[in-house]
């Protein structure tokens, strides 16, 4: 038993097509009842290219949206983290030069009471 193929090779195109079975909305079967076998074919194609292309631009507009979003959310953290590891450097700084200070006043005493003994 030799199974045929679900798409057969059209003698108008090179390439191979598929037959398909849609349901169409009863408002639009007079419509397409008015076309032709080929005005059909080709009014399907139509539309399923138009839905691809825009499905297309969504997909780059859904992207750049994505990617806007992830900048915004870089800048934010930049913009806060940025200050706070600046001040914190700051406080170490600081606290590092009010430490050896003391050091230093308590290495002068010691010395001093070394000297005086």
């Amino acid at each position: 038993m030799q199974m045929t193929p679900d798409y057969e090779v059209d003698s108008e195109t090179p390439f191979k097509s598929k037959k398909f079975v849609f349901k169409i909305y009863p408002e639009f079967v007079e419509y397409i009842d008015q076309m032709d076998v080929s005005q059909r074919n080709e009014f399907i194609n139509q539309a399923i290219e138009q839905h691809l292309a825009a499905y297309s631009r969504w997909q780059k507009y859904d992207t750049l949206i994505s990617k806007l979003r992830q900048i915004a959310v870089y800048s934010l953290i930049i913009a806060i983290c940025i200050p706070i590891l600046i001040f914190s450097f700051k406080l170490l700084v600081n606290e590092s030069k009010n430490t050896d200070r003391k050091m230093q006043y308590n290495f002068e005493k010691v010395i001093e009471s070394y000297q005086t003994r």
